[in-house]
């Protein structure tokens, strides 16, 4: 019976970390994206997570090869967040709050789908956002929803009621892109079936 039951917890283990996560459809191939022609890439974008909800917010990172880096926030712009983002500090659990993921352009849109899983049960779900450019510095934020409701940061509404323009804050230098953690997942880099 223990080895039933062990061969079951070692293929549902098997299966959840192979498997695509439900709902992400974006795909990294690691080429170049062009994005930095439509928007300024060396820095963040903030943007209020809730039309209706002050002093919450998600913050994004795009790198040109089509992946991101997105946080949420009680802050618009804060040292530790700064030096998150610039790759200068790991403290504050700022890797393991970030969520990691894919964007894709189709014409003026972003269109960007992070995947979260802190290894705690309960704690997985992709996070959807849609931008359309405004200018080099302004995004206007479309969605931004979660595929769990159940998890804290997904609840509330999900999908803005009120587009809301997003702040960009500038930065020197730039966290390393090839910290994202999903790189060497095949469900991160292949194409979906």
């Amino acid at each position: 019976m223990n080895k039933i039951f062990l061969i079951i917890i070692i293929g549902f283990t098997l299966i959840t970390c192979v498997s695509r996560p439900k709902g992400f459809t974006n795909q990294f191939n690691g080429k170049r994206t062009e994005l930095d022609k439509l928007i300024d890439i060396n820095g963040y974008y903030c943007v209020q997570r809730n039309c209706d909800v002050a002093n919450e917010y998600v913050i994004f990172m795009f790198y040109n090869n089509g992946i991101f880096i997105s946080m949420f926030t009680n802050e618009k712009a804060n040292n530790n967040i700064i030096s998150c983002f610039e790759g200068i500090s790991s403290a504050n659990g700022c890797l393991t709050a970030s969520l990691w993921g894919v964007y894709e352009i189709h014409n003026d849109t972003i269109v960007a789908q992070a995947y979260q899983d802190d290894g705690n049960w309960g704690h997985r779900f992709v996070h959807f956002t849609n931008f359309i450019v405004k200018s080099n510095t302004e995004l206007i934020c479309l969605d931004n929803y979660c595929t769990d409701k159940n998890v804290l940061m997904c609840k509330g509404k999900s999908k803005y009621p009120c587009p809301k323009i997003t702040e960009f804050y500038p930065l020197e230098i730039k966290r390393d892109w090839r910290e994202c953690p999903w790189l060497k997942k095949k469900w991160f880099t292949e194409i979906p079936k």
